[in-house]
């Protein structure tokens, strides 16, 4: 094995060889780090199945999307590019594409959408490894779909996280280990919007809640975004009190975190069409912060007419 894959892998592979149509192989590397966070791994495993693939054998046609084809989903696993609307190439599989969603014209939204669902289906396809190492290539592949897939519905304009349930569910129950909290919290709000799914929901958001001790760094933009999707939720189910809780701790993570988002950040990530952020983003406590504030740019803005704000940067001393 080259000495770059070793030193990526940390000495902790594992290789198996698939064969495509024609019969030849292509080496698959499986990286058996035992990471902190199950996505970091599926990220990692696709990753490595793409560039040692490339290195050993370029079996792959990366050059565009292609539509699904039955046939080949029982061959060797493509992991396309795209190309996006700025001419630039990206891969499917990107953790930085789903973000990047909103600032696409909707009609690319849906077409990433329809082809991960097409690579979602490809990858269910494949048949059963005949090794442990094989098998694990095959569920990397499903559970690297699934979450992309579940990321780009919610990152989609209007969100489409309501139609992420399954993807989402297939996610958390394929997890690596208890501390993948992200997808929990989007597997929360999925549910969420689902009347009868209320208390499965609950259930997301508790398991989430209970293991952010367990993980390295805070997933504060999904976490006040989870947390004002159930408040929105157990208003709904008349438990007014949980629901008081949960705008609180979002209200008092707002007012705390003064220098992390600017306002018009801080919106997009609570609100919605459905009514998601009321008595978060309507109450007089954040209208009072956000009237201080007075954007002028991307990442700045001016506080109390005369404090410059980089948004992202250490506050001075004195502020928080």
């Amino acid at each position: 094995m080259p000495s770059y894959a070793r030193s990526q892998l940390y000495k902790y592979y594992a290789t198996s060889f698939l064969r495509n149509a024609n019969g030849r192989h292509f080496c698959i590397v499986l990286c058996s780090w035992p990471f902190h966070n199950s996505q970091t791994a599926i990220w990692s495993n696709l990753a490595l199945i793409q560039v040692v693939s490339k290195r050993v054998a370029p079996l792959l046609d990366t050059s565009s999307i292609t539509p699904h084809n039955p046939a080949a989903s029982m061959s060797a696993p493509q992991i396309p590019n795209i190309t996006l609307p700025d001419g630039t190439t990206m891969s499917l599989y990107s953790p930085d594409l789903p973000e990047k969603l909103p600032n696409f014209p909707p009609s690319f939204q849906r077409k990433i959408v329809r082809q991960l669902e097409s690579q979602l289906e490809s990858s269910h396809a494949l048949p059963k490894g005949n090794s442990a190492a094989e098998e694990h290539a095959r569920f990397m592949l499903i559970d690297g779909a699934s979450w992309q897939l579940g990321k780009c519905l919610r990152y989609s304009t209007p969100t489409r996280i309501a139609e992420a349930v399954a993807p989402l569910t297939q996610t958390h129950r394929r997890r690596l280990n208890k501390t993948a909290v992200i997808p929990m919290l989007f597997l929360g709000v999925a549910l969420s919007r689902h009347e009868g799914e209320e208390e499965r929901s609950v259930r997301a958001f508790t398991e989430a809640f209970s293991n952010l001790g367990d993980i390295p760094k805070m997933p504060e933009k999904n976490l006040i975004w989870a947390r004002a999707n159930m408040a929105r939720m157990l208003r709904r189910m008349n438990k007014t009190e949980e629901a008081s809780q949960q705008e609180k701790l979002t209200r008092e993570w707002i007012l705390a975190h003064l220098y992390k988002y600017p306002p018009s950040e801080i919106k997009n990530i609570i609100a919605d069409d459905i009514g998601t952020g009321t008595n978060i983003l309507d109450h007089n406590d954040v209208l009072a912060l956000f009237s201080t504030l007075r954007e002028i740019g991307p990442k700045q803005a001016i506080l109390n007419g005369n404090i410059l704000i980089h948004y992202g940067v250490k506050p001075p001393p004195g502020f928080q």
